[in-house]
């Protein structure tokens, strides 16, 4: 199946915020077109899918828009930082996924997470980290996260969410 972008409605069959065009425009305004479109078009949109999918999972600030939306936004009730109204799909949203999906497809870009003290040897010529075995693999997605900053709920483990009684 291809994109079916979510338009602001609350589609119940979206799969995206953004179409490959959007996302190809994204890399070309932010300098990297050829990391980007040297990978194949089937494997950006699974790319673009497999961001959006697990976007789909964060805990988000308001409420859905409507019960048989298939995305996480559009939401009602979403409030920013700064007090004002998020309607329709931010743009911040929309470039989180481009930039997941980047990551997606360029793993390499992505830091890894703090190995807590599973470093065996490190060298200073040519500087080399060596991990010991049971160093986790998982990946780093501050940049993603700060793009959502203030829309999504505890990505960092920093916000708690609180609710009056």
């Amino acid at each position: 199946m291809g994109l079916i972008v979510e338009d602001g409605t609350g589609k119940s069959d979206a799969n995206t915020y953004v179409s490959l065009a959007e996302a190809d425009a994204y890399f070309v305004d932010h300098g990297a077109p050829a990391s980007w479109s040297g990978v194949a078009s089937g494997s950006r949109i699974a790319a673009l899918k497999y961001a959006t999918s697990s976007m789909n999972s964060f805990g988000w600030i308001g409420s859905l828009f409507n019960f048989t939306q298939a995305l996480a936004w559009p939401r009602i009730g979403a409030i920013d930082a700064e007090g004002r109204d998020v309607s329709g799909i931010p743009q911040r949203v929309k470039d989180a996924q481009c930039e997941y999906a980047f990551a997606h497809v360029q793993k390499s870009i992505v830091t890894p997470v703090d190995r807590n003290d599973v470093l065996q040897s490190v060298s200073a010529g040519s500087v080399s980290l060596t991990w010991k075995d049971n160093a986790p693999v998982d990946r780093d997605f501050d940049y993603i996260y700060g793009l959502l900053d203030g829309l999504a709920i505890g990505l960092n483990g920093s916000e708690i969410p609180i609710y009056r009684s």
